[in-house]
């Protein structure tokens, strides 16, 4: 029978015959013609298939974020996240600073040691889980009220999380030198106490300083002074 096909009937057969020389070109070339082939089909396939996508990428992102499933979630904004994070660092009436003393972690008390170090403890005493980060503020205090603000370590801090009751610990480094000396370049700084500030709060606490056969020399002008405090790390049982 040789009736004629309608113009719009053939060129749909046309079509559907490219498309099946297309696939099994892919299916039985090498490794040129599956890339070749595959990606002109993968193309013409998403032309094929636009009108069920959003041609505005804003609109499809919009309509990607946010869900999980079939549920829609809002992303926290950054002050949620910021209120968040605020609320799970420790609070000053929460950290309860300590000079560890009466253990091997005591400060070398030779004059001639170069560097000597002490050991400031930061114990939770709060009854939640929280985290500390940075350095403490150390002031150093002679008996005459004299005041000296020790520099910060350049180093990174990292964040350390607290149980109630465990600590965290900072050193203190400085120069020893004899509470005696007269020495133009060994001028003693003889602390009577320490005024102690956690990280990132404005609670104060004053502890004692118990080596009074132990001065620090006097580097409170100095550009790279060799007395310091670290930021807090590590933890340890209280």
């Amino acid at each position: 029978m040789n009736a004629r096909l309608p113009r719009v009937n053939r060129f749909t057969v046309i079509l559907a015959s490219a498309a099946t020389l297309a696939l099994t070109a892919t299916a039985c070339g090498g490794s040129d013609a599956q890339a070749s082939g595959s990606a002109s089909f993968s193309r013409t396939a998403d032309r094929s298939n636009s009108t069920s996508r959003t041609t505005d990428p804003t609109q499809a992102d919009r309509a990607a974020v946010g869900r999980s499933g079939d549920t829609a979630v809002t992303p926290p904004s950054p002050k949620t996240a910021a209120r968040a994070a605020a609320k799970s660092a420790c609070t000053g009436a929460e950290l309860k600073p300590s000079l560890v003393h009466g253990t091997d972690a005591d400060p070398d008390p030779d004059p001639e040691a170069t560097q000597t170090t002490a050991t400031l403890l930061f114990a939770n005493v709060g009854k939640r889980t929280c985290t500390v980060q940075g350095h403490p503020g150390v002031d150093l205090v002679t008996a005459t009220g004299d005041r000296w603000s020790i520099v910060w370590q350049k180093t990174t801090a990292q964040k350390v999380t607290l149980r109630p009751g465990v600590a965290t610990m900072a050193e203190l480094t400085f120069l020893p030198v004899s509470p005696a000396s007269s020495a133009p370049d060994q001028k003693p700084f003889l602390p009577k106490s320490l005024k102690v500030t956690p990280p990132d709060t404005t609670t104060t606490a004053t502890l004692a300083w118990p080596w009074q056969r132990i001065a620090v020399l006097r580097q409170d002008g100095a550009t790279h002074p060799g007395t310091y405090v670290g930021p807090v790390a590590g933890t340890a049982s209280n």
